[in-house]
Parts: structure tokens; C-alpha cells; sequence
């Protein structure tokens, strides 16, 4: 590159200044700090001493905060199952279906509301006597009714489905948007072919929504682990006895409840160490599909 070539790209530079000002203060700097947390014994944020790795040496001691790691990854689940569900949805809305529109927006509302709306509405819903249980035991499914979010071996299972039924709808929205820019003339060609509907699919689609895969992937491993909160803290509280803590609900408990500041930045940094691993992945991935 020449002297007047750099010349000419150092004047943007300035410009940039503001972005990465503000990059710096809602980003790199509660992230530097809570680095720094986490080495501290620090019961506010006001004083501590350096502990080095004393807190993450006790936080992975902690049989809590692997039965938090474990109900989060149940609740990671939701990202394959959503994909698996929102795919043979797609399937049949895209194929053609007398008034597609209808269930498209019936599909998706449930991803509309806030988490605190459908958690609410959910706590009504799996209630011990709540409609579910009602409708099981009003069809003779009297064995299947549950005392979802009070039994510990159930209740996890049961915010894991709630986190399932406001996923798919934003998958399917995904998917069908990507299938909106598909060539209907290699289905067509396909079908011309005798190929089934579900071989042209598989096919034809799914190799080409593989970024949109990826994409929404990435998201409900990263809502898995970040954004579960409200689900815990309306449908269980963390019980019963425990057993539906997760990462995030822990760190909250750690914080507000123990004042507890070093370790919940220890947990804290577990969660973006984990969230920042994943988007690496999917940035070599996407790097590695634009050179390919």
C-alpha cells in the first residue's frame, strides 16, 4: 500500500473514535471489571483483596454450581429439539397449505410476548391443578399429569418446554424467511424427477438453510446459558430444593442474596467465557464457508 493510500485511510480513523469510546464504556470496561471481581474476595463492590483463583477453585468445587451447569445444559436441548420441530414446520408451511399465513402467525405469536409474560402465563398452565393436568386427567391420562414445577426430578423438564414453545416460532420465522430466496424451480425439477416432497426437502432445502441453522444454533446456546433468568425466577424460584438453579440464577443469588461479589464475577466469566467460545465457532465456520 502506498504513503497516499494510507494517507487517505488514516483520515477515517477519527471517525471512528466515538464508536469505540462507546464500545470501550458499555463493553470492554464492565467486562474488565468483572474480570477483576472475580479474582477478589470482595463482599461489595467497594473493597476486596486479590485471591487470584481461589473463587473459581470453590465455584468448581461447588456441587450447586455443577447441578447449575447441568440444568443448563437440559435446557440447551431446547436448541436442537426447536430446530428439529421448526424444520418439519417449515416443510409443511412452505410446501403449500390453505391458508399458510394463518398458522405462520399463530406459530410465531408465542415468541412476541416477554419471558415474564409466558412465565407467568405457564405458572397458571402447570399448576397442580392447572388446565394440563386437567386436560390429562379429563382424557384418562390420569398417570401423565405431573406436579411439574414442584417434583425436583420434573420441574427442570418443565422449563425446559416452556423455553421450547417460544423458540420455535422465531426458528420458523428464520427458516422461512431464508426459503423465501430459494429457487422454486429446483423443487420443481426435483418433483419432475419423482423425488418426494420430504427427499426434496432434505435435499434441496436443508443444505442451503445451513446458515440459518447455524445462526438461530448460536443464539439458543447463547440464550440457554443468558437469558433463562426470568423463566427460574417466575415458574421456580430455583426450587424445588434447588433443582432447577441454573448458571445464571446462581450468579444472581450469589450477588444480591450472599453478597457474594468475587464469586458471582466468577460465574459471570464462566457464562461469557462460554458464550464468547461459541461465536468464535460460528465465526470460523462462517469464515471458513465464504473461502470455501
Amino acid at each position: 500500500m502506498s504513503a497516499a493510500a494510507v494517507r487517505r485511510a488514516a483520515r477515517g480513523y477519527p471517525w471512528l473514535v466515538p464508536a469505540l469510546a462507546v464500545i470501550g464504556l458499555v463493553l470492554a470496561y464492565p467486562i474488565v471489571k468483572v474480570v477483576q471481581y472475580s479474582v477478589t474476595d470482595r463482599t461489595t463492590f467497594l473493597d476486596g483483596s486479590f485471591v487470584g483463583l481461589d473463587n473459581y477453585r470453590d465455584l468448581f468445587g461447588d456441587e450447586l454450581f455443577w447441578r447449575a451447569f447441568k440444568n443448563n445444559l437440559i435446557l440447551l436441548l431446547s436448541v436442537p429439539l426447536s430446530i428439529a420441530i421448526a424444520l418439519a414446520i417449515t416443510a409443511v408451511l412452505y410446501r403449500g397449505l390453505r391458508g399458510a399465513w394463518i398458522y405462520e402467525l399463530l406459530i410465531f405469536i408465542p415468541f412476541l410476548p416477554a419471558v415474564a409474560s409466558i412465565a407467568v402465563v405457564f405458572l397458571y398452565v402447570l399448576g397442580n391443578d392447572g388446565p394440563l393436568n386437567e386436560l390429562l386427567r379429563g382424557v384418562g391420562a390420569d398417570g401423565l399429569a405431573q406436579a411439574w414445577l414442584t417434583d425436583p426430578g420434573v420441574a427442570i423438564w418443565a422449563v425446559l418446554g416452556v423455553v421450547l414453545w417460544k423458540r420455535i416460532g422465531f426458528t420458523v420465522l428464520l427458516l422461512m424467511a431464508r426459503m423465501a430466496s430459494i429457487d422454486r424451480t429446483l423443487f420443481d425439477a426435483a418433483a419432475v424427477d419423482g423425488a418426494s416432497w420430504a427427499r426434496t426437502y432434505w435435499q434441496v432445502a436443508v443444505p442451503q438453510l445451513r446458515s440459518i441453522i447455524q445462526f438461530a444454533a448460536v443464539l439458543g446456546f447463547i440464550e440457554a446459558f443468558s437469558w433463562t433468568f426470568a423463566y427460574i425466577v417466575i415458574l421456580t424460584r430455583g426450587g424445588p430444593d434447588r433443582a432447577t438453579f441454573t448458571l445464571e440464577y446462581l450468579l444472581y443469588r450469589l450477588q444480591f442474596d450472599e453478597q457474594l461479589v468475587g464469586l458471582a464475577s466468577a460465574v459471570a466469566v464462566v457464562l461469557l467465557l462460554a458464550a464468547v467460545a461459541v461465536a468464535a465457532y460460528r465465526i470460523r465456520l462462517a469464515r471458513r464457508e465464504a473461502f470455501a
